[in-house]
């Protein structure tokens, strides 16, 4: 096939056949709307939630360098700053890998693939575009992506020290 190129691309590798700009979803299409919220929901849950682990880590990192400062007048200065830091990282593994923190997060989760199942049994098929589909979808591996790097994650792998 030959093409003729354009300061806007190629020209005549378009499909022919019905024009599909015609098609396209609409900002706050009903069809993709509970999805949308879905996963606007979700997220603020999770950034609540994170703003909660991020407020009890900075409570926690305040009295580790409280520890730290008294450790230095001490003989044993290193020792202690080496177990001031070990304490201080394992509150701070405690606080995320806690039941309550965990279980609101799968709870989020959860709450979220309940908005998307029900947002998925209220579509009518025929007013499904592939745009709105490719949405919903984005939105759903956006989740997805998301939760398997919260939930339940060990955080092991990102402490320099584990």
């Amino acid at each position: 096939m030959s093409e003729r190129r354009t300061g806007e691309g190629a020209l005549g590798l378009a499909p022919s056949g019905p024009d599909i700009s015609k098609q396209q979803s609409a900002p706050g299409n009903s069809v993709t709307r509970p999805f949308e919220d879905a996963y606007l929901n979700y997220m603020k849950a999770v950034q609540a939630l994170f703003d909660e682990f991020q407020k009890r880590s900075k409570e926690l990192y305040l009295d580790y360098l409280k520890v730290l400062q008294e450790a230095w007048t001490h003989a044993d200065a290193q020792q202690r700053s080496v177990q001031a830091y070990q304490n201080y990282w394992q509150a701070v593994k405690q606080s995320w890998e806690s039941s309550s923190f965990q279980a609101r997060l799968d709870q989020a989760y959860g709450d979220y693939v309940g908005a998307v199942r029900a947002g998925w049994a209220a579509i009518d098929p025929a007013t499904m575009d592939f745009r709105s589909l490719g949405m919903i979808g984005h939105s759903i591996i956006s989740a997805c992506w998301f939760a398997e790097r919260t939930v339940q994650r060990p955080i092991e792998r990102e402490s320099p020290r584990s």
